[in-house]
C-alpha cells in the first residue's frame, strides 16, 4: 500500500506542478490546461483571432462558422512527459471534436478530452499486488456558434468534467472520482468576412464548480478558469502565398493561496483558518481575487506568439513561441498538409531559457487529424 501511495504522489504532484500555469495557485483537473489543438501548438499555443480551423472546437469556437464544410471531425494526440520517460510514457492526451452547420450562421458541436495517466499497481507492505488501477481524466462539450453580423459572432459550451484518480481508502480517508460542470464564452471580431486583415477575440474559460475528491467540504478545490485575449492579422501575400499571425495573453482566474507568515503556532492556527477559508470561498468572486495576491500581476499572464505561413491552403509551416514567467517559456514548430478533405498536423516542442523549468512536452511531438465534408 506504501508503496503505491507514493508513486501515485509522486506522478501527481509533477503533474499539477507542470500544469499549474503559475506557482502561487493550486487548481484540480488541471489537464484542461492543455492544449489539445495541435494546429496552434506548433503556433505557441496562439489560436484565438488566428484564422478558422477545425481545431478552433477546442480553443475559439465562435470561429467555426466561418469554416467551408458543413461538418468537421478533429482528432489530436499529445503523449505526456515524452522526454522525461525517454520517449515511452503512458501518459497521454487525446481529444475528439466535432462540429456541424446549421445553416450559414448557426454550428453546434461537442468535444471530449481524456487524459490518462497509465497504469497503477496497488501493492501490500511486503510487495503483494493487491489490484491494479487507471487514473484518468475527462471532459464532455456541448456548444453552440452563431454568427451575428459579418464581423462578430459568439460561442458558447457546457463542460462536463470527471477526474478520478483513485477510488478507494487510502490512510483512513475515503476517495472517489471528483465531478463538476463549467462553461466556456468565446467572442470574435474580423476586418473581413474573408478572414483577411485584423482580428480580435476575447474566451472566458471553465467557468465553473469546484472539485472534491472527498466527502469533506475544506477539500474543495478550484478548477483552471481562465481570461484569454487575442488579436491577429492574415496578410495575403498573392494568390497563392498567405502569411498569418496571432498573439494571446493568458490569465489564470485563480486566487494566490495564501501563505504561513511565520513559524510561531499562532501563524500556524491563522494560516489553517486561511487555507479553510480559501477553498471555500465563492468561485465568481475567486475571478476578481486572482488579480491580487502575492504574485505580481504581470507575473501571472502567460503570452503566446505564433506565425503560420500557407502555400494554396495545401502546405502550412508554422512556428511560435511561449512567455511563462513563472513556468519557464517555450519555442514550437509546426508543419500542416492538406489532402482533399484530410488534413493532417504536427508540432514539436523545445524549451528555452533555464532547464529546471523544462515544460512536460519538451521534445515532443504531436499529431493531429481533421477531416471535413
Amino acid at each position: 500500500m506504501l508503496k503505491f501511495f507514493f508513486k501515485f504522489l509522486l506522478v501527481g504532484i509533477f503533474f499539477i506542478g507542470s500544469l499549474a500555469m503559475y506557482a502561487q495557485e493550486y487548481t484540480l483537473a488541471n489537464f484542461l490546461l492543455i492544449n489539445p489543438d495541435i494546429r496552434s501548438s506548433g503556433m505557441g499555443n496562439a489560436s484565438l483571432a488566428t484564422s478558422s480551423h477545425a481545431n478552433d472546437i477546442f480553443n475559439n469556437s465562435s470561429k467555426l462558422n466561418n469554416l467551408d464544410q458543413k461538418i468537421n471531425i478533429s482528432l489530436n494526440y499529445t503523449p505526456w512527459l515524452f522526454s522525461l520517460t525517454n520517449g515511452y510514457s503512458e501518459l497521454y492526451l487525446a481529444a475528439l471534436g466535432v462540429s456541424g452547420k446549421i445553416n450559414k450562421n448557426s454550428t453546434v458541436y461537442g468535444a471530449l478530452r481524456f487524459f490518462s495517466f497509465g497504469d497503477f499497481v496497488q501493492t501490500d507492505e511486503v510487495g503483494n499486488i493487491i489490484s491494479t488501477f487507471t487514473p484518468n481524466e475527462y471532459s464532455i462539450d456541448l456548444g453552440y456558434t452563431r454568427l451575428l453580423s459579418e464581423k462578430f459572432s459568439i460561442g458558447a459550451a457546457f463542460r462536463f468534467i470527471n477526474s478520478q484518480l483513485f477510488v478507494g481508502n487510502l490512510q483512513g480517508q475515503n476517495y472517489s472520482a471528483a465531478q463538476g460542470f463549467a462553461f466556456n464564452f468565446n467572442f470574435t471580431y474580423r476586418q473581413h468576412p474573408d478572414e483577411e486583415g485584423f482580428a480580435a477575440a476575447v474566451a472566458f474559460n471553465n467557468i465553473g464548480t469546484k472539485l472534491n475528491y472527498t466527502n469533506q467540504s475544506s477539500r474543495n478545490s478550484f478548477i483552471p478558469a481562465t481570461l484569454v485575449a487575442g488579436v491577429g492579422y492574415k496578410l495575403k501575400l498573392d494568390e497563392v502565398n498567405n502569411l498569418g499571425f496571432g498573439i494571446d495573453f493568458n490569465k489564470l482566474l485563480v486566487p494566490s493561496i495564501p501563505t504561513r507568515k511565520d513559524t510561531t503556532a499562532a501563524s500556524y492556527t491563522q494560516f489553517v483558518k486561511d487555507i479553510e477559508d480559501y477553498n471555500n470561498a465563492n468561485v465568481f468572486s475567486s475571478y476578481f481575487q486572482s488579480f491580487g495576491g502575492n504574485t505580481k500581476l504581470l507575473n501571472t499572464i502567460k503570452t503566446n506568439f505564433g506565425v503560420e505561413y500557407d502555400f494554396k491552403k495545401v502546405l502550412f509551416v508554422r512556428a511560435g513561441y511561449a512567455i511563462q514567467p513563472l513556468e519557464g517559456n517555450y519555442l514550437t514548430f509546426g508543419l500542416g498538409v492538406n489532402y482533399k478533405n484530410i488534413n493532417l498536423n504536427t508540432s514539436y516542442w523545445v524549451t528555452t531559457g533555464n532547464t529546471n523549468n523544462r515544460n512536460p512536452l519538451n521534445n515532443t511531438i504531436q499529431f493531429g487529424l481533421n477531416y471535413s465534408f
